[in-house]
């Protein structure tokens, strides 16, 4: 791909200008001008082409990502051995679902190598597949600015955006004599001790370690009999106001997930395809999962079988019939 370089504009303008004038007058010098001028243009246009051709790049993309989150995107480039160097080119992500910005890559000398990075971030949850490089250049004389793109990338799984949980809270059900709301680690046995802060209960300070660390300190403890929380999602639902409202489902049961992993917590995601045999996804498994999953229509309904010994279970659903009322607590930003 090729287009035009600002100087080209004003450069052919003159060569025009001559070309005019050599014809009206036949001035010899002015057509030697002239042949001087179109071999520049051909020979710019023969080196840029060739510099681009003799810098090789590499996109090198994490296995999975959040989607709204910043990441590093690495670009490894490479100048092939030969006798002339490369000029300084401009890289872009092509075919990517989000933001990134475009990277400089310095000039190199023959054979060597030079590693740029750049923070990018995907805009939608998936697995993306056509991820590649565009690379352009207008080295040497900046007449013409020459482009090319590499072969697409590994894939790169877009996990859903997630929310960061202070605290995830489990109401009652409406029925009389119903236990109060419980919270997802609350219980006798102690697995951390963090910074205190003024929305945490005054009752649960480490007085031992905030006189040892000269500030109020914080135990969190873990639930006696709740120390695994199952999550289902209810894939059944259709039509464009539907998708939305499933994709925060979605994007609950990301946070979920990822606010046990923060808190030493087994969280895990239970799925059954056929509605007849459930399937725990754990860790990478389970995003990968939350990262392809549709809303279906003819979906089955999810098992309602109690969760796994010393497991709570929850269910997420549209259908406020069987949809475990849940409180979340983002952290303070």
């Amino acid at each position: 791909m090729t287009r035009t370089a600002p100087f080209l504009i004003r450069f052919l303008l003159l060569l025009l200008c001559l070309t005019g004038a050599a014809v009206n007058t036949g001035n010899n010098l002015l057509y030697l001008v002239l042949s001087l001028m179109t071999g520049f243009a051909i020979l710019a246009f023969v080196a840029t082409g060739r510099s681009l051709r003799r810098l090789k790049v590499a996109l090198v993309l994490p296995d999975q990502v959040a989607a709204g989150e910043t990441f590093l995107v690495g670009i490894e480039a490479t100048s092939l051995d030969g006798s002339l160097p490369t000029g300084g080119s401009e890289v872009t992500l092509a075919g990517f679902p989000g933001e990134a910005p475009a990277a400089l890559v310095p000039p190199l000398a023959p054979g060597a190598r030079a590693v740029v990075a750049i923070e990018a971030r995907a805009a939608r949850r998936g697995v993306h597949s056509a991820v590649g490089l565009r690379v352009s250049t207008a080295y040497p004389f900046g007449l013409f600015r020459r482009a090319r793109r590499s072969a697409p990338a590994d894939a790169i799984v877009v996990t859903p955006r997630r929310t960061r949980l202070r605290s995830v809270w489990i109401e009652p059900a409406p029925a009389a004599g119903a236990d109060p709301a419980r919270r997802l680690g609350d219980g006798a046995d102690l697995f951390n001790i963090r910074d205190y802060t003024p929305q945490d209960d005054a009752r649960k300070i480490d007085w031992k370690a905030s006189a040892r660390l000269d500030r109020p300190m914080m135990k969190e403890l873990e639930a006696d009999h709740e120390r695994a929380l199952e999550i289902v999602i209810d894939e059944r639902a259709a039509g464009p106001s539907a998708a939305a409202a499933f994709e925060a489902l979605v994007e609950t049961a990301a946070s979920i997930l990822d606010y046990c992993a923060g808190r030493g917590l087994r969280g895990r995601l239970v799925v059954s395809p056929d509605g007849l045999a459930s399937q725990p996804l754990e860790g990478r498994d389970a995003m990968l999962y939350l990262a392809t999953v549709q809303p279906r229509r003819d979906a089955p309904a999810p098992l309602r079988a109690p969760g796994s010994p010393g497991a709570q279970r929850i269910t997420l659903s549209l259908d406020a019939s069987i949809r475990t009322p849940l409180r979340l607590e983002p952290l303070a930003p």
